[in-house]
């Protein structure tokens, strides 16, 4: 945890504790060749596929496939899902295996012969374990959330200024915000 000395007065420190932090986290799956089951035209897509279990249930449902983003057939194919904060201690292996069953459910559900390739590829991020961010974004709690971020966000005596997307009232939780606040303390 940071620590201010002298510490930070008692309605700064009030407002971080009423804004909200979490994760999300992705895995980043990159193939060379995917052409013959790749959705070349589908941005994001949901798998809607029956779930085995409860322990996987909601997991890798939703899907961003850079290469229909970037207009470009010839771009490796690399698809991010979203990693559940659970997941997080699983290794990549695990949570690789996890993505692949769903995939084989998605596009190939009645061969059951036919197996997709696995990536060449994979980046899992780990936010919560990052000992400098310790997560990626803010989110509201209370009802009255803005106050507490125009506390947060209040210089103190003109020296120690306050930014971060956490300090954005309107454009909180985003890289805008960050990049915006950024901005306003400079």
């Amino acid at each position: 945890a940071i620590r201010f000395t002298p510490p930070l007065p008692s309605t700064k420190q009030q407002a971080i504790d009423a804004i909200g932090f979490a994760s999300i986290n992705k895995c980043i799956l990159q193939w060379d060749t995917a052409d013959d089951w790749w959705p070349k035209d589908e941005d994001i897509w949901l798998s809607m596929v029956q779930q085995q279990s409860t322990a996987t249930f909601g997991l890798f449902t939703l899907f961003f496939n850079a290469r229909a983003a970037r207009k470009d057939d010839d771009a490796p194919a690399i698809l991010v899902a979203h990693v559940a904060d659970s997941l997080e201690n699983q290794s990549e292996d695990a949570i690789v295996d996890l993505i692949m069953k769903r995939l084989q459910q998605a596009f190939l559900p009645y061969e059951d012969d036919t197996v997709l390739p696995r990536p060449t590829s994979v980046h899992v991020t780990r936010w919560d374990e990052d000992e400098y961010a310790r997560g990626t974004h803010s989110f509201a709690m209370q009802p009255n959330d803005a106050e507490y971020r125009e506390l947060l966000r209040k210089p103190l005596e003109e020296v120690l200024y306050f930014a971060g997307e956490a300090t954005n009232v309107e454009d909180y939780g985003t890289t805008s915000g960050a990049y915006d606040s950024g901005i306003r303390a400079a």
